[in-house]
């Protein structure tokens, strides 16, 4: 998984992945916005995700 970044219990990360396939949990990013999270999300940041 290209650029993970996990942020909460049982491996659920921001990662690289095809945008037209669901994920197992995670959430899929284009390759350029996963090394954007990965490069700038400092660690300890707290995320918040909305549906």
């Amino acid at each position: 998984m290209p650029n993970s970044v996990f942020f909460a219990p049982g491996g659920i990360a921001f990662h690289a992945g095809p945008l037209d396939r669901p994920s197992h949990g995670c959430i899929h990013l284009t390759e350029e916005d996963s090394a954007l999270v990965f490069d700038r999300l400092p660690v300890g940041a707290e995320v918040e995700v909305d549906r």
